[in-house]
């Protein structure tokens, strides 16, 4: 055992709680009273040695995490408690977060354990937990809450003490299970002597009982506790997958107060395929998104990006051009292996707005010449050369603006200073010169003129038809030229492009 410095008065005063209540306080003028010693009966929390050391290393070691997790428990630790009510089981296992994550919901540990509860996946789905492409309940207060009650209750039950389930949370139960049956004994105490269980889980059972009686009375032994409340919220039915955006929209306030409070949406929009799905939205909101959203069209909702599968295609290789898992491809498309493609075949991309680049949207969704055709022949006549200032709509693209005024992309992005995987915003405003070309672009690190062709280094992500529609050239013109088979390109390949002179 440590002996710390000044330890003495701590403990000489913890041992006044047998005879009733004592003044613990950092100061005489404002005395604290203590809480009982037995603070539940149904679980005994003696303060052993054990303790005072947790409880010492705590205001020495840990004061910045402990004041965190008192002012983040004011959020949680009454709902928590109905719920454990409702489950049938001690209320005081409410406090088991205190140590666990300090009441985040956000809390991630390095073995992938996530949420106020710390759940690991596959023990998150044996408790009821969904977790998925578009929805992680372990960092749902409640619904984690309620696997929590159920697992302690589980194991309460197996084991007849409610110390071994809570030693079983962090130890697992199969190693709790063998300790006890070796040693014939379901005394955490006396199994905490032993070999048969790690030293993080000797400390374990001491850290929660010490974070009980810190989180009763804080300013007790020294912490401050500033409260943090949980922001008050109503509930709204989403009939469908919905971006959070139009959502926040019709509700007047902002994504990332959804976010907040809906953590375990993973993406930004509701899930889909759930039907009629309960979303928080900040208090006095309810009524006005019900009226917005009641105005606006299913279609509207969300826009689908579709891929069509071209030859030469791989899931691997979309999930790569597309920054998703391929195994998130697999199930949006309830495809049963990577050999199920096909070409020609449609593929929904699960990906939303903000996080993909416009120019993967155009991709996505290739304009149809008759559109585009269209979409030229309405923009106003300019002269050769004329600057024009274009304000970018819902939808649009570099490639697309590029041919509205006779352009290529590099030029675009020349001008105003940006890149070609740009964002655009809609609203913001591009300079455009109609009908010109930055030449010295062409001629860059990636291109050099040769003859009369253009030498193109192809770039990651670079398909067939992103390059002969940035040049105004045919696919099949540039696969002959570059004796091409098939379509698929890879970085660092070198592409000759005939070159009109104007």
């Amino acid at each position: 055992m440590i002996n710390y410095p000044g330890k003495v008065f701590l403990i000489t005063a913890m041992l006044f709680l047998c005879s009733g209540s004592i003044v613990f306080s950092n100061t005489s003028v404002n005395p604290v009273e203590t809480p009982a010693l037995i603070i539940n009966e149904e679980i005994p929390l003696p303060l052993n040695q054990d303790v005072l050391d947790m409880i010492f290393f705590f205001q020495t070691e840990r004061v910045p995490q402990i004041e965190k997790a008192l002012s983040l428990m004011d959020r949680y630790l009454v709902r928590m408690q109905e719920i454990f009510r409702e489950e049938g089981i001690p209320e005081v296992l409410a406090y088991l977060p205190f140590i666990e994550s300090a009441y985040d919901p956000l809390a991630k540990s390095h073995v992938g354990a996530r949420g106020i509860w710390q759940f690991m996946p596959s023990a998150a789905k044996m408790y009821g937990l969904k977790v998925d492409y578009w929805i992680d309940e372990r960092v749902d207060p409640e619904k984690s809450c309620r696997a929590a009650a159920k697992y302690l209750k589980f194991y309460y039950k197996k084991f007849g003490d409610w110390t071994l389930a809570i030693a079983s949370y962090n130890a697992g139960p199969t190693r709790i299970n063998r300790a006890s049956k070796k040693l014939n004994t379901t005394d955490f105490w006396e199994i905490k002597k032993s070999r048969y269980i790690r030293h993080q889980t000797k400390s374990y059972i001491p850290a929660f009982i010490a974070g009980v009686y810190i989180a009763k009375n804080p300013q007790a032994f020294g912490f401050k506790h500033v409260k943090s409340p949980l922001e008050p919220y109503e509930t709204v039915i989403i009939p469908d997958m919905t971006e959070l955006s139009v959502i926040a929209r019709c509700a007047g306030t902002d994504v990332l107060a959804l976010k907040r409070l809906n953590p375990e949406l993973r993406r930004q929009m509701t899930p889909r395929g759930h039907k009629d799905y309960v979303l928080r939205v900040p208090a006095g909101t309810a009524e006005l998104f019900a009226a917005e959203f009641s105005r606006i069209k299913p279609e509207d909702r969300i826009r689908n990006l579709y891929y069509t599968v071209k030859s030469g295609d791989t899931l691997s290789s979309i999930a790569k051009r597309y920054r998703v898992g391929v195994n998130d491809l697999l199930t949006m498309n309830s495809l049963k292996s990577t050999r199920a493609l096909k070409t020609g075949s449609v593929l929904i991309i699960p990906i939303v707005h903000g996080e993909i680049t416009s120019r993967m949207i155009a991709d996505l969704e290739p304009e149809k010449p008759e559109k585009i055709k269209n979409e030229i022949q309405k923009q106003p006549r300019y002269s050769k050369g004329e600057q024009v200032s274009y304000k970018i709509r819902f939808g649009d693209s570099l490639s697309l603006i590029a041919r509205r005024f006779r352009t290529d992309i590099g030029s675009v992005c020349e001008w105003n200073g940006i890149s070609q995987n740009e964002v655009l915003s809609p609203g913001s405003r591009l300079t455009i010169f109609y009908s010109i070309r930055v030449e010295k672009d062409r001629t860059a690190a990636k291109a050099s003129v040769n003859g009369s062709f253009l030498t193109y280094v192809v770039q990651q992500g670079d398909t067939l038809y992103d390059i002969a529609r940035n040049y105004n050239v045919s696919i099949s013109n540039l696969k002959s030229i570059n004796r091409i088979r098939g379509s698929r390109l890879y970085p660092g390949d070198k592409l000759l492009i005939p070159v009109e002179n104007d």
